[in-house]
């Protein structure tokens, strides 16, 4: 199967297999080119290529996938867009594995785990939240860990702000 969509004054591709019987599934690579989100989100005028690989299925016990972001590439406002990461799914358990989003001087890192116990890790660095609307202001990092059993999940969380507002 293949599938080629413009939008966005670019071009969405997909291509692979997908099927309903015995149970959904599908095996895709999706990439994007030339994607302009200011397009309908006047705000946030871009250029976004994208390269990623699913692969899953819906099963009686659950969803069982991935999804593999090989290469997130472009502008947003003028600013350097990339990423990378991969997410899996098994058997009511999440694999988050070097996820890794820089956008508008923002980076946002996470990998772990969650499942019956948590065990993940991330960061946040925004130094311009100004960058992602009008209406906000201020800089702020984070680092923390999520850690603990899926009832009564542990939080620690290092945050610093700087002059953060809304409105």
């Amino acid at each position: 199967m293949s599938l080629s969509v413009e939008t966005l004054n670019g071009v969405v591709k997909a291509d692979g297999d997908a099927g309903w019987a015995p149970s959904p599934r599908w095996n895709m690579t999706v990439s994007t080119d030339d994607l302009d989100p200011g397009q309908h989100w006047p705000q946030l005028p871009g250029n976004i290529d994208l390269a990623l690989t699913s692969e899953g299925e819906i099963t009686d016990t659950g969803p069982l996938g991935s999804v593999d972001i090989s290469a997130l590439s472009g502008v947003l406002k003028n600013k350097p867009l990339k990423g990378t990461g991969q997410i899996r799914v098994r058997d009511n358990q999440i694999q988050v594995e070097d996820f890794n989003l820089q956008s508008l001087g923002t980076t946002l890192t996470a990998s772990g785990q969650i499942d019956e116990n948590w065990d993940l890790d991330f960061e946040i660095d925004a130094p311009a939240l100004n960058e992602w609307g009008k209406a906000l202001g201020g800089q702020f990092e984070a680092k923390g860990e999520l850690r603990g059993s899926r009832d009564l999940p542990v939080a620690n969380l290092q945050f610093a702000g700087k002059n953060i507002h809304s409105g």
